[in-house]
């Protein structure tokens, strides 16, 4: 059913059936892309770019890059989608590209902009993958384009932790995504529902539908750490999590941060 790329080796299944992601070692050559992810949590993938193929990516998303290599920047659809992309999803008003102007194969490297786990799509597998905010990296495509979407209900909107839009990626070639922890990736069946957390979410398939659901009684809702309300994803097709999304991360290292300053102003008293 659509898989993601070749099944890496390792790759284990979970108790609830999801797969959890590994990246396979060494390099891959995916629809005319060679590249290779490296690291085990805060990943980057070195792409050696095929000459006049180009890398679309993030502002400061660059690791390193050899010569031959132009750059350009632009808003990527024009100042109308940027200015949308920027205000209402969270993403960059600027993207960067990269072009091999040479004759020879080129390589160079990026990375997301905190410790995060980076997924390849091959693009030419879908027909539209909505991702969430933030967490597109980069892609070598000659033609990737990114239309925003609207949340089909208003719950969704206001509750389902993706906001009243997001995008919607289509094109070929591949692209990386990032996100936090062990990355999983569940196939849905017909009707088949999978309830989330609603920071968690990474990407789905458009025949994939979300909407929110309470997370309990009133108890569960106050006190129960998941806030009112859970992302609830119906199938069919696939989705894919990220159980330590940024906004989670951020949390985790305050939390500790004013755990620490409590610590040293009880010790001077």
């Amino acid at each position: 059913m659509f898989p993601t790329l070749p099944p890496a080796k390792g790759e284990a299944t979970m108790i609830s059936g999801m797969q959890l992601i590994s990246q396979p070692k060494g390099v891959r050559t995916v629809n005319g892309v060679q590249f290779q992810i490296i690291g085990s949590d805060a990943q980057t993938v070195e792409v050696n770019l095929m000459p006049q193929q180009i890398m679309r990516c993030e502002p400061g998303a660059m690791v390193h890059l050899h010569d031959g290599l132009t750059p350009k920047i632009g808003t990527d659809g024009g100042c109308r989608q940027a200015c949308i992309r920027c205000c209402c999803v969270g993403e960059s008003f600027f993207r960067l590209t990269y072009e091999n102007t040479t004759s020879l194969p080129t390589p160079m490297a990026i990375s997301a902009s905190w410790p995060a786990k980076l997924l390849a799509f091959d693009l030419s597998t879908y027909r539209g993958l909505h991702i969430a905010n933030g967490s597109f990296v980069g892609a070598v495509s000659s033609d990737v384009r990114f239309n925003l979407r609207m949340a089909k209900s208003v719950g969704a909107a206001c509750c389902g932790g993706q906001g009243l839009l997001f995008n919607e990626m289509n094109g070929d070639g591949v692209a990386f995504l990032c996100g936090g922890g062990a990355l999983i990736e569940k196939t849905l069946g017909p009707g088949e529902k999978l309830v989330l957390d609603t920071l968690s979410l990474l990407a789905w398939e458009p025949s994939v539908q979300m909407s929110v659901r309470t997370a309990g009684g009133c108890l569960m809702c106050c006190c129960g750490g998941e806030g009112f309300f859970l992302t609830e994803m119906t199938g069919p097709r696939k989705v894919w999590v990220q159980p330590m999304p940024l906004k989670k991360m951020r949390r985790a290292f305050a939390s500790a941060g004013q755990s620490g300053q409590s610590g040293r102003s009880a010790d001077m008293v």
